[in-house]
C-alpha cells in the first residue's frame, strides 16, 4: 500500500509552488521544513492519484479526495487535457453534469426559433461542450 501522504503538508507545499512558480523543489523543501525528495511527490500528479489524491493546479482550488475510481480515473485523463471520456455515459454524475440550455433568437415575421442544447461540464477544471438537440420555430 502506497504511502500516506500528510495532506496539510500537501497544501503547503502547493501553495508555495503557486506563490513562486520559479521556486525549484529544493527551495520549497528548506522553506516549510521538508526532504526535497518529499516536496517532488507531492507536486507530482501520478504520485498523489496514486494515494487516492487530487489536486487541481488553480489557485482558489484546495486539495480533493475523490469519491470513487470512477471519478479517480476520470481526473487523471482531465488533467493530461484529454475529455474523451465525457462521452461515455459512466463518467455522468461522477465526474461532469449535464443540463439542457434553450438559445432563442428571433425569426421570420415576428416568430422564435428555439435551439435546444445539452452541455456537459467538466467537474474539475470546467471544460464544457455543447451538442445540439433540436430546434423548433414558434409563432
Amino acid at each position: 500500500m502506497p504511502q500516506r501522504p500528510d495532506v496539510e503538508m500537501v497544501r503547503l507545499t502547493w501553495e508555495q509552488k503557486r506563490a513562486n512558480p520559479t521556486a525549484t523543489q529544493a527551495a520549497i523543501a528548506e522553506t516549510i521544513g521538508l526532504d526535497p525528495r518529499t516536496v517532488a511527490n507531492y507536486v507530482n500528479p501520478k504520485w498523489l492519484s496514486k494515494r487516492n489524491l487530487g489536486h487541481l493546479p488553480y489557485v482558489d482550488q484546495e486539495l480533493q479526495v475523490p469519491r470513487s475510481a470512477v471519478e479517480n480515473e476520470a481526473w487523471a485523463l482531465c488533467r493530461n487535457g484529454d475529455h474523451e471520456w465525457m462521452k461515455v455515459s459512466l463518467y455522468e454524475g461522477h465526474a461532469f453534469r449535464v443540463r439542457e440550455v434553450i438559445k432563442e433568437q428571433p425569426g421570420y415575421l415576428g416568430s422564435t426559433i428555439r435551439d435546444v442544447y445539452r452541455v456537459k461540464a467538466c467537474g474539475f477544471c470546467g471544460f464544457s461542450s455543447e451538442q445540439k438537440r433540436f430546434s423548433s420555430i414558434a409563432v
